[in-house]
């Protein structure tokens, strides 16, 4: 069976709840603050991990917290390319208001520390028809997308948090785009979700293009092939890791066999319920938790 590689980011997330964002030159009280494990990079490897096996992580983090590694094994994904740097481990200091939104600060800290040598030494260990799935929360990326087509990789990307700099990325050698509305707006250059889907597919031909458009669904085309599906009715609690673990649960269906439709299902019941819940990678839903609300709500 393929293997799964994320490449990615490790952060310690500090989330304050409030009633609503603050603003330039304010000062509000949080009703609490809690203390969290997630980065892009974690949370797609530990959804990857749930949906199918053989999902393995390289990232970072500090000296401080190199027993992150075994945490990390505990929870179901291959640690074996998690390493020890003499940065700090990332933080992401993020405010969840009473609709559930959040908005965060990131600092990358040892997310920012890779380097060709260790781009080529994990890849080494991956063989052609492998995915690697990327973020933008560490560096080298165009480097890294380069290196792993040329072994004959497939790569699943998500250009969050975007930045101008994605559109420099060689984007064209992406198999998997996924993108929420803020990214589809920043590489289309239109709000529009039809206009960002026609305009993305258009310019990637050869890639996936899947668009998630929150409590609205997802829309995607692929193979020429358009398919939407619509969201869970839920009450949002936090926001924080639905995206990477719809990416994780798409991908992982799919590295199970499922069709494209019946992964796109699949990967919004998983997020839907992530959304219910606080906290990043703790919010992530297990396998079994996703059958048992399909088999309670027929889906």
């Amino acid at each position: 069976m393929s293997k799964l590689l994320v490449i990615g980011s490790i952060n310690l997330d500090l989330v304050f709840s409030v009633d609503q964002f603050v603003s330039a030159g304010e000062t509000i009280h949080s009703h609490k603050m809690e203390t969290f494990m997630g980065g892009k990079g974690l949370n797609q490897a530990i959804a990857l991990s749930r949906a199918t096996p053989n999902v393995f992580l390289a990232a970072n983090t500090g000296q401080s917290d190199a027993a992150l590694k075994s945490t990390i094994h505990n929870l179901g994904v291959d640690s074996t390319y998690v390493q020890t740097v003499t940065e700090p481990t990332g933080m992401a200091f993020i405010q969840v208001n009473a609709q559930g939104q959040n908005c965060i600060v990131l600092n990358s800290g040892a997310n920012a520390s890779f380097t060709t040598e260790r781009f080529v030494e994990v890849l080494s260990h991956f063989e052609p028809g492998d995915t690697l799935v990327l973020q933008n929360e560490i560096n080298g990326l165009a480097e890294l997308i380069g290196l792993a087509k040329a072994q004959g990789l497939k790569v699943a990307f998500n250009p969050s948090p975007f930045t101008s700099a994605i559109l420099d990325l060689p984007l064209s050698l992406i198999d998997t785009l996924i993108v929420n509305e803020v990214e589809g707006e920043g590489l289309s250059g239109s709000s529009d979700p039809e206009v960002i889907l026609s305009t993305l597919a258009t310019r990637y031909p050869s890639s996936q293009i899947i668009l998630t458009l929150g409590e609205h669904g997802v829309k995607a085309m692929v193979k020429g092939q358009r398919v939407v599906v619509e969201a869970l009715k839920v009450k949002a609690v936090d926001t924080t890791a639905a995206g990477d673990t719809f990416l994780g649960y798409y991908l992982g269906s799919l590295a199970e066999g499922f069709s494209v439709e019946a992964a796109l299902k699949t990967a919004v019941i998983a997020s839907g319920i992530t959304v219910t819940r606080p906290g990043a990678s703790s919010s992530i839903p297990t396998l079994a938790e996703v059958r048992a609300y399909c088999d309670t709500h027929s889906v």
